[in-house]
C-alpha cells in the first residue's frame, strides 16, 4: 500500500507520524515520574545515539559522520546546539512530570512565532503584516496567562526560546538534521554516562524493571524515528505543509495534558489559546502565500 502512495502523501504521513510521536511523549515522561528528569534525558541521549548510529550504519553514512566530526567549525555549532536541545528536553520532561504539560504545549505552539521574531532580531529579516500580527498575538497570549495565573508562564517561554535558538543555530550549521542530532547525541553521551554512573542518586532507573527499561529505550528510539520521519517529510512536501502539520505536536501535547494528565484548562488558557491559534493562522497563511509565490515563479 505504501508503495502505491505518491511522494506528497508519503511526506504527509511521515510528518504526521513525527508529530504524533513527539506529541505523545509527555504521557510517557509523566509515567516515569519517580525517575528524575536528568536521568530520563541522559537515557534519551544514549539510546537515541544508538538508534541513529544503527540507522547511519545501515545507510552506509558513518564515514560522512566521521568527516563532520573532524570539522572544527561544524563541531562548534554541534556543541552549542547540544546544550540548547538538552536544556529544552530537560524543560519538557520537567514540565510533563510536574503538572505543567499544558504550559509546555503552549511553549511549542508559540515556538514558530518566536522563530519569526528571532529572524527579525538576529538576521535582520523584515516582518510583514501577517508575521507582525502573529508575533503580537503570541506576546498577548503570554501576557494574558501571566495576568490570569498570577505569574509568567516561564516553562512555555523557556521551551519556546531554547527551541527557537536551537532552530536559529541549525539554520546556519550547514549539515542535515539526522547528522546534526547524531552528532549532538555523541557530544552529550559521555556526560550522560557519567551522570548515570557517578552522579545520579535515584532509586529508580533502567534496572528497576522491564517497564522502565522498555520505556527508556522507547524514548530514545522514538526520538530517532520521529526525526527521521520529519527529515523525510521535508524532502517530499512543501515548507507550508511542514509548518501546518507541525502544529499537531503541541495540539496533541495539550490534549494529553488535559485529558490524560488531568491538568486544568482555565478560561485564561482558553483566551491565550484563542490568541495563539489566531496568530498561528496568520503565520500559516503567510507560509502558504510564500509557497504559492515560489511555485508561480518560473524555474
Amino acid at each position: 500500500m505504501f508503495k502505491l502512495m505518491n511522494d506528497q502523501t508519503k511526506g504527509i504521513y511521515a510528518m504526521v507520524l513525527a508529530c504524533v510521536i513527539w506529541g505523545s511523549l509527555n504521557v510517557v515522561f509523566a509515567s516515569l515520574k519517580p525517575m528524575p528528569a536528568f536521568d530520563i534525558v541522559a537515557h534519551r541521549v544514549i539510546w537515541g545515539m544508538v538508534a541513529l548510529l544503527l540507522w547511519l550504519f545501515w545507510k552506509r553514512r558513518l564515514f560522512e559522520l566521521w568527516r563532520l566530526m573532524r570539522d572544527v567549525r561544524v563541531m562548534k555549532f554541534v556543541c552549542i546546539a547540544a546544550v540548547l536541545i538538552s536544556l529544552n528536553w530537560l524543560g519538557f520532561v520537567y514540565a510533563s512530570q510536574t503538572g505543567h504539560a499544558l504550559e509546555a504545549g503552549i511553549g511549542y505552539f508559540i515556538f514558530p512565532l518566536v522563530t519569526v521574531a528571532f529572524g527579525a532580531i538576529f538576521k535582520g529579516e523584515r516582518l510583514n503584516v501577517a508575521q507582525s500580527i502573529a508575533v503580537t498575538a503570541a506576546l498577548l497570549a503570554v501576557g494574558i496567562l501571566a495576568y490570569g495565573l498570577g505569574k509568567l508562564p516561564w516553562i512555555a517561554i523557556f521551551l519556546a526560546f531554547t527551541f527557537g535558538l536551537y532552530g536559529l543555530l541549525k539554520s546556519n550549521a550547514g549539515y542535515g538534521a539526522t547528522m546534526g542530532v547524531a552528532l549532538e547525541n555523541i557530544v552529550l553521551a559521555p556526560f550522560a554516562v557519567i551522570w548515570l554512573l557517578f552522579v545520579s542518586t535515584a532509586d529508580i532507573g533502567f534496572w528497576s524493571g522491564a517497564n522502565y527499561a522498555g520505556a527508556l529505550i522507547l524514548v530514545g528510539a522514538a526520538t530517532a524515528i520521529a526525526l527521521l520521519s520529519m527529515s523525510q517529510a521535508t524532502k517530499l512536501i512543501s515548507l507550508f505543509m511542514v509548518g501546518f502539520l507541525s502544529y499537531l505536536n503541541p495540539l496533541i501535547q495539550s490534549f494529553n495534558a488535559t485529558i490524560f494528565l488531568g491538568e486544568d484548562f482555565t478560561r485564561w488558557h482558553v483566551m491565550a489559546f484563542s490568541l495563539i491559534v489566531a496568530g498561528s493562522a496568520f503565520y500559516i497563511w503567510d507560509l502558504y502565500r510564500r509557497a504559492k509565490r515560489q511555485t508561480a515563479q518560473p524555474s
